[in-house]
């Protein structure tokens, strides 16, 4: 299999995978595997059943004493937390790597962050995160830097919605315009490994 990249005006959209023939391949959704691992300070792993850039299974963190965050207080975690500063490397470090970390280092700082699966209308599919704002209800962000000369800062508050196109609005003030990457046929939110 080989991964086909979406770029536009020097960054990176969205990714696929499709097998060497290059004939187009429905994206499985994730599943949830149920089973906890516990690691330290009340913390739980949770694996779904989707891979990173470079094959290794997603896993959630799970902090049992989490809470859901006013808007203020996402966009000041968003803001610091140093994800989107990664470099975006095909086959290794995609956006469900980033999507991964961001809802891991959430939790960790005791935020409720949920790791979301996106399916495009033109069968790309791609990750991002949710909070479930105490002030203003489901938030989706996405932290996926590009590749090339885009920003190094991408945190973006984005549109999720079946139907509807996938925009992106950036936190911080940027020379770039985002872009529509897609119209969202489907979308799957998972917390500490329940779908919503």
């Amino acid at each position: 299999m080989k991964i086909i990249w979406l770029l536009a005006l020097g960054y990176v959209a969205l990714c696929n995978i499709i097998p060497e023939d290059n004939e187009m391949v429905a994206v499985e959704r994730p599943e949830v595997v149920e089973e906890e691992i516990p690691t330290a300070n009340g913390m739980y792993t949770l694996e779904i059943d989707y891979l990173g850039g470079d094959g290794h299974d997603i896993e959630l963190a799970r902090n049992q004493t989490a809470i859901n965050p006013t808007y203020d207080q996402m966009i000041e975690f968003i803001k610091t937390d140093r994800t989107d500063r990664n470099e975006y490397i095909p086959d290794q470090y995609v956006c469900g790597d980033f999507a991964e970390d961001v809802q891991n280092n959430a939790e960790v700082v005791g935020y409720n962050c949920a790791w979301v699966y996106i399916e495009f209308e033109d069968g790309i599919a791609h990750a991002c995160n949710a909070f479930d704002t105490t002030d203003r209800g489901l938030v989706f962000i996405d932290c996926t830097r590009s590749i090339g000369d885009g920003p190094t800062n991408q945190d973006c508050i984005v549109n999720v919605a079946d139907g509807e196109e996938y925009t992106q609005k950036f936190i911080k003030s940027s020379n770039y315009e985002p872009l529509s990457i897609g119209v969202v046929e489907s979308y799957e939110v998972i917390w500490d490994g329940d779908l919503l």
